[in-house]
């Protein structure tokens, strides 16, 4: 019996041998020909983020890992442990082997002083991913800072544009002066698209750079980084991914659950993206004090022309309501004095739209918004805000702008469709 269980044990071996791939640089890993999902860790942690983007690393290889001829596929792209001086970053293919072991398999590694916040750079390197692991079926998951669609070092230092001129001062290869975050005592850190920090400077990539950086289409792109949960972000991607999952506000250093996202997005039949979004909700949502803070919501992008029909009826029949609305009557999704994210839903209800007007672009939201959650408030103690509605989708208030935003603003897809800011 020993000799036969020894046989079997063979025979399967050989079978799963025999329906992968060898790699030809190495010889000894093994590759399926094909896969059906293939989870993309995009983490760009050359900044002050670096050790809690290398502990979301650690947690996401700690939980559910898929075999290496499971027929799924974990891929992150990452720079090192590094903060102010770039690494080149690297491609790694993270698998259990026969034995159940985890393996992280550096596949590839980046041109030194890639930076990952370089639209050519992510361009090459997710092209490398597909060229390497064909699948029918991409997600992503994008973590760093971020601030929404907001223009490059707009965030950080508003003062430093040129007036009206709607692009930034004084470096042709998009380097901004670097601010070191100071917090209070006690006060969360955040991650507040993208941002690599090189000595005095950093980089970072604006939301048009972000879409056409994108080689191929996704099933989902979930943004663990703050202020990308606006419409201007879904709208510009809605051509890229199916789905797709942010928060309105910002989103603390810890960021998304790591440790069950293996489990979420590989482990079943289909990924399970509303899970990672409650999974996340729920750990903060328990949590007590400013660490009680979250928003998010998941977004299905095939349903977001309704939306982008009302809006533009109601941007253009209540130009002028808009156009004087307080930020103190809006519910807002930002601290401190960054004025430049609301809600959507209720910016327009403050413009007195009428009954059938309110029911339309509430169909238009159900249609659109798969989930959406929100604790009661936001960092009160550290010049946060109260949540007292939440549509699922943030947006630009014209009123609290400016001619510099104004300008930046028109290149987005959502202005092109809806003209929230007119042309000239």
């Amino acid at each position: 019996m020993k000799y036969l269980r020894h046989i079997f044990t063979f025979i399967l071996t050989v079978l799963a041998l025999s329906s992968c791939k060898l790699t030809c640089d190495c010889g000894n890993v093994v590759f399926p020909e094909s896969y059906d999902k293939v989870m993309i860790l995009y983490s760009a942690g050359a900044n002050s983020l670096s050790s809690d983007l290398t502990e979301d690393i650690n947690d996401l290889c700690s939980g559910y890992i898929p075999g290496v001829c499971s027929g799924d596929a974990l891929v992150i792209i990452s720079h090192h442990n590094v903060y102010k001086g770039v690494s080149e970053p690297v491609i790694e293919n993270v698998y259990t082997d026969l034995k159940g072991m985890v393996v992280r398999d550096t596949i590839k590694v980046l041109e030194q002083g890639s930076m990952l916040t370089d639209k050519e750079v992510m361009r090459s390197a997710l092209t490398t991913v597909d060229q390497i692991f064909k699948a029918s079926r991409y997600g992503m998951v994008f973590s760093s800072h971020a601030t929404g669609w907001l223009p490059t070092g707009f965030y950080d230092n508003p003062n430093l544009w040129k007036s009206g001129s709607g692009s930034y001062l004084p470096r042709p290869d998009g380097a901004v002066p670097y601010k070191e975050p100071i917090l209070a005592d006690g006060e969360p850190r955040v991650k507040s698209i993208g941002q690599t920090v090189s000595g005095a400077l950093a980089y970072e990539m604006e939301l048009v750079d972000f879409a056409e950086a994108l080689p191929f289409h996704f099933d989902y792109i979930l943004f663990d980084a703050c202020l990308m949960g606006g419409i201007e972000t879904a709208y510009e991607l809605r051509d890229h991914c199916d789905m797709i999952g942010f928060s309105q506000a910002e989103i603390l250093a810890e960021g998304l659950d790591y440790k069950t996202m293996g489990e979420r997005l590989l482990k079943g039949k289909d990924p399970d993206v509303i899970g990672v979004c409650q999974d996340y909700f729920d750990y903060y949502n328990a949590q007590s004090g400013s660490m009680r803070s979250a928003t998010i919501s998941l977004i299905d992008c095939k349903k977001l022309e309704p939306l982008a029909g009302i809006c533009k009826k109601l941007f253009n029949d209540y130009r002028a309501d808009i156009s004087t609305l307080s930020r103190y009557r809006v519910q807002r999704y930002y601290r401190s004095n960054r004025k430049w994210f609301f809600d959507l839903q209720d910016m327009l209800e403050k413009c007195s739209i009428t009954a059938d007007e309110s029911k339309s672009l509430q169909d238009a939201l159900d249609g659109c918004v798969v989930y959406k959650a929100a604790t009661p408030s936001f960092m009160l103690e550290y010049s946060g805000f109260e949540i007292d509605v939440h549509c699922g989708l943030s947006m630009y208030l014209p009123s609290e702008g400016n001619m510099r935003l104004d300008n930046a603003y028109r290149k987005l897809e959502w202005n092109k469709a809806t003209e929230l800011v007119e042309y000239d």
